[in-house]
């Protein structure tokens, strides 16, 4: 694959694709560019995380935008274009910086720390959507409050009250107001006791752990401020408190110090019943304290409502449902990708674009069920002679599709490429290996009874097409030999007949070249058959080939069941070659 190939909304596949069998997912969850600080959101049953976005190449935090992704399974990730940036607040000049975004009133709230251009101070700016992946609008016209502090979290009670929390190096909070970008009362300071958040022992000016990037959570009747903690590297520590102004009890560490980056930022969510930890590290390639990637673990809070000591990890969580191929998914839904870039589309949403030759893009848990037999892909490019290849399990792993990228004279000027060719029909875990023969979209779903049948077929053309021609040449050539047949009486050596038998009568005299009746004879006897036999066992090389190919590659699901290598092999055998010629 050349650079600038770009491929949008593959509706079957992606490049690389792995079976629905128990598997993890990956960490870190976005590998197309660098983000940071986490917020985790659930809206329609479908996770949303928010993050920061580090610009590549930086040694400071040159943070311009945020970003947003999405999962239903907690392994494959859906890339959407920037939801809000600094240039949302024209009052606004630098750091966007960590934020969260919570959902009232039927609409969407981005809450974000950034630099007040008049005061050079840091504020907090309030963004506003009706749809969860923006685009967000300014929706006060200027900053919602400004201590020049950072990091704020919001978190709205049962009772409908919401509180925004923020804070670095101190911890604050206000009361919101139902219409959630105004507050009443004054900004109140929590007081930062060892009793409330452990005690700091290197920092005599900051003698509490407490470090900045709160988090506003409750599960039952308990309130827990998770937090940044300790400088630096940080860690992850919480209070738990009876409400949701405290008072506040420290209860330890969540996660330790880790990683290549020394910031760390907490976001914890309930989706679909299962609790999940989000943060940040430097695991990525070119990974750092400023080119930070996000990443998510699952908990299990223990009897007490304490939260147990986590570890980063490269797994991930499990992956909890499967990804449909039969309906349209985004290129930029991805579980892990190298070599790639997300941009925007002049279609809507995002393309993949190739950066390097062997870019890849994988999708996890792809439900084939009855089995895939083809794929469609929107592509664009500037370049000839690009391919797309489907890979199972690897990018070294088994090719099991193809798909030509055409030139379409522009990176944005997108054509739909509708004869996607599968090498035989995908299984969830059949056996067998079909036809290998390009399906049209539409028949995506062959069942068992087509592939044996196609096995019955394809071995009743292989025969077809090899045994007429050398029965065809046969009969030719004993043709012109009876041609030249001479009849009783008409020849000098009538005597040499003698007594014949009933049986023997019909003796015939070939007025031929001695030579040439002696080839007609031995080809007709012997050398047709044995070239037969020949041409058949070349022909069983390829389905030899294969069968070792799948072997290697573990796809026991393609190989040949007892039944279709009976059927080749009674073929192939002598007594059937017999039967065929006689």
């Amino acid at each position: 694959m050349r650079n600038w190939t770009a491929w949008s909304l593959l509706l079957s596949f992606g490049m690389l694709l792995r079976y629905a069998t128990l598997s993890r997912a990956d960490n870190p969850i976005v590998q197309t560019i660098y983000t940071a600080d986490p917020a985790p959101l659930v809206h329609d049953d479908r996770l949303y995380i928010f993050t920061g976005h580090d610009e590549d190449g930086w040694t400071t935090y040159n943070m311009l935008d945020w970003r947003v992704f999405s999962t239903t399974d907690m392994q494959n990730w859906q890339h959407y274009p920037v939801p809000m940036s600094l240039d949302t607040f024209g009052w606004a000049n630098a750091q966007a910086w960590a934020g969260q975004v919570v959902a009232r009133n039927g609409q969407f709230y981005f809450y974000v720390p950034v630099r007040n251009a008049a005061t050079n101070g840091m504020a907090i700016g309030v963004g506003v959507s009706d749809n969860v992946t923006g685009p967000y609008q300014d929706a006060i016209g200027g900053p919602l409050l400004e201590n020049n502090e950072i990091d704020p979290t919001v978190f709205v009670n049962d009772d409908g009250q919401a509180y925004m929390y923020w804070g670095n190096p101190n911890l604050w909070y206000v009361t919101l107001n139902s219409d959630m970008v105004s507050y009443t009362g004054e900004i109140n300071q929590v007081e930062l006791t060892v009793e409330g958040f452990g005690e700091r022992l290197d920092n005599p000016e900051r003698p509490t752990t407490f470090e900045e990037g709160p988090w506003l959570e409750k599960r039952d009747e308990l309130y827990y401020l998770i937090y940044a903690a300790n400088c630096c590297s940080e860690d992850i520590q919480y209070s738990i408190g009876p409400t949701a102004t405290g008072p506040w009890t420290y209860r330890g560490v969540i996660m330790p110090a880790e990683g290549a980056s020394f910031t760390n930022h907490p976001g914890v969510v309930q989706y679909r019943n299962a609790s999940y930890f989000t943060y940040h590290n430097g695991a990525l390639p070119g990974g750092s304290g400023y080119t930070r990637p996000v990443a998510v673990e699952r908990f299990d809070y223990n009897p007490d409502g304490t939260i147990p000591e986590l570890q980063m990890t490269t797994e991930g969580p499990a992956r909890i449902s499967g990804l449909d191929p039969y309906v349209r998914q985004e290129a930029e839904t991805i579980a892990w990708g190298d070599g790639v870039e997300t941009e925007d589309c002049s279609e809507g949403t995002l393309n993949i674009r190739a950066v390097s030759n062997g870019a890849y893009i994988k999708v996890g848990g792809v439900t084939f069920n009855d089995g895939a037999a083809g794929f469609i892909a929107r592509v664009a490019s500037v370049h000839d002679g690009c391919t797309i290849e489907l890979h199972l399990d690897s990018p070294t792993g088994p090719l099991v599709g193809t798909c030509s990228v055409p030139v379409t004279g522009d990176r944005q000027s997108w054509e739909t490429q509708d004869h996607g060719i599968l090498r035989g029909v995908i299984r969830e875990g059949g056996s067998g290996l079909c036809s290998c023969q390009p399906t049209s979209p539409n028949k995506t779903r062959p069942t068992k009874t087509s592939r044996i049948s196609n096995h019955r077929f394809q071995i009743a053309l292989n025969s077809f097409i090899i045994t007429i021609p050398v029965c065809t040449l046969t009969a030719v050539l004993l043709g012109l030999v009876f041609r030249n047949q001479v009849g009783h009486g008409d020849t000098p050596f009538e005597h040499l007949r003698g007594n014949l038998t009933q049986g023997e009568s019909d003796v015939y005299y070939i007025n031929m070249n001695s030579s040439v009746i002696l080839f007609v004879a031995s080809w007709a006897s012997s050398l047709a058959p044995m070239l037969l036999g020949f041409i058949l066992a070349l022909a069983s090389f390829p389905i030899a080939r294969q069968l070792f190919e799948d072997a290697r590659g573990g796809r026991i699901d393609r190989l040949l069941t007892p039944y279709q290598l009976a059927l080749i092999l009674k073929f192939l055998d002598g007594s059937a070659i017999s039967g065929i010629w006689n």
